[in-house]
């Protein structure tokens, strides 16, 4: 039997977990699902305590023939890894930083940890660099990507109530990999050219000491009556409408795994302007605009370009729908099926 291993989480490995089980569900195949919660208090070193009791639990549940799936090599309880002796797989997003109990533990890291596994999975190609630049085999690495539910994210010509003017959107916490100072700084200079035209930021900061700067930035820049925050949870049924009315969608990240707003503005039939360095380049392709994330001025050039020209603005709708027909959770599914199968 398959055991697939999550945890409950809000963020985009969070929805991978939540969409990749629905979509092994429709397999109808003998897998079955452990999802553990280690959220349970407000403390974070209570929560690792749980998450380490919740890692041994696994122990107990799990039986020898079985063959496990985690799809988080940064969580604890991917950790057991170096104990079972099952066959094991795991699926990785990104690589950025190694976790911070590593640093408790002598041995571990990311090299020794993904020898234990018989195969690893990535979500993009940039992700299977990342893990054979370790030193893994690359025959030991398969890439699968990530998928969008095509039933969901498609154009809508339903409006937002509570929106009437022109607007830019970007999704994404406050942290310093999705590059929002820059972000700013180039609408910043949009702004001198469309003076109405406001940007639509979803996505909570991540924390108190993220929204600060951010506000910081916005103050620094004039933008207070520009921005628009919205950090509420919104249902995926009203994310397609910001996608569908935005002018454009701005993703200038510094670092992803994937980038799962990226394929759902194509599919939405939503332009989209984002980082000329992978993953970000490899989903779009040569159909949307990629820029340097560290130049806010030439950000702002190609978003004029775009809001300018509606025959390419067309062209970049046309061909971002059909591109994001490429990433199909079905497909998905049966992709990491077969590997684990096998």
């Amino acid at each position: 039997m398959i055991i697939i291993i999550t945890e409950s989480r809000n963020d985009a490995i969070g929805k991978y977990n939540d969409e990749l089980i629905k979509s092994m569900k429709r397999l109808e195949k003998d897998i079955k699902y452990i999802n553990i919660n280690n959220k349970i208090f407000g403390n974070k070193w209570l929560n690792y305590i749980v998450e380490i009791y919740n890692s041994f639990y696994l122990l107990f549940k799990l039986s020898k023939e079985d063959k496990i799936l985690f799809t988080d090599p940064k969580a604890i309880k991917a950790s057991i890894a170096f104990i079972l002796h099952n066959e094991k797989y795991v699926i990785v997003h990104h690589l950025d930083k190694h976790p911070t109990y590593y640093k408790i533990i002598p041995f571990f890291n990311f090299e020794k940890f993904f020898r234990r596994f018989d195969k690893i999975i990535a979500i993009s190609k940039f992700s299977k660099i990342q893990v054979e630049q370790l030193g893994i085999h690359s025959n030991m690495v398969k890439m699968v990507y990530s998928g969008v539910d095509h039933n969901l994210f498609k154009p809508t010509s339903k409006k937002i109530e509570r929106f009437g003017e022109r607007y830019l959107l970007h999704i994404g916490v406050e942290i310093t990999r999705k590059n929002i100072k820059n972000l700013l700084e180039s609408f910043s200079l949009l702004k001198k050219d469309f003076v109405d035209l406001k940007l639509i930021k979803l996505g909570g900061s991540g924390s108190s000491g993220n929204r600060k700067k951010t506000l910081y930035y916005i103050k620094k820049l004039n933008l207070e009556n520009s921005i628009i925050f919205v950090d509420e949870y919104i249902k995926e049924e009203d994310l397609t409408k910001y996608y569908s009315n935005a002018e454009l969608f701005l993703f200038p990240s510094l670092l992803e795994g994937f980038g799962f707003p990226i394929v759902e503005a194509m599919a939405c039939g939503c332009p989209v302007i984002t980082s000329d360095r992978n993953p970000m380049k490899e989903l779009v392709g040569d159909t949307q605009i990629l820029v340097d994330p560290t130049n806010p001025k030439e950000i702002a050039q190609k978003c004029k370009l775009v809001m300018e020209s509606k025959d390419l603005r067309q062209k970049m709708i046309d061909q971002g729908i059909k591109r994001a027909r490429l990433f199909n959770w079905d497909r998905t599914a049966r992709k990491i099926y077969k590997i684990i199968s096998n």
